[in-house]
């Protein structure tokens, strides 16, 4: 069931949403028998996305860096480590996977997870960072 979520750069709310707490609950009822998947991208960075100037070498190995970081507290299974994480100083790396990565962990707590691999693709006009990773519980 494909699932559109929306934008949670204004704040967490203080309840999980109704939706995200009934999916919740059908996965505990179909454990073993449901995979979730978020679709999203991470980093969208450089002239093309509002920043000033292209990336060099030095700044897209710091992006992997920060990208990396935020992945592990997805990797742990951490929802508010991770919304934390993106949303610090900003969000100046504008990760547009912010909401379907965020609600994914919330409907699957205690997941742990593996980094499979991390990517970005690049042009004179701009970064885009994605990644796969892979959750159980």
């Amino acid at each position: 069931v494909p699932v559109l979520c929306g934008s949670v750069r204004d704040g967490l709310p203080e309840e999980p949403p109704a939706f995200l707490s009934a999916l919740h609950e059908l996965l505990i009822e179909r454990e073993g028998k449901t995979l979730v998947i978020a679709a999203a991208d991470l980093a969208h960075v450089g002239p093309r996305f509002g920043d000033p100037e292209a990336l060099e070498p030095k700044h897209l190995q710091m992006l992997e860096k920060k990208d990396r970081q935020t992945l592990e507290l997805v990797s742990e299974g951490d929802p508010s480590g991770f919304y934390n994480a993106v949303m610090d100083s900003g969000d100046p790396r504008r990760i547009c996977g912010l909401a379907p990565i965020f609600a994914m962990l919330q409907v699957i707590p205690g997941a742990k997870g593996k980094l499979l691999r991390y990517e970005q693709a690049n042009d004179e006009t701009g970064t885009v960072s994605y990644a796969s990773l892979g959750l159980w519980r």
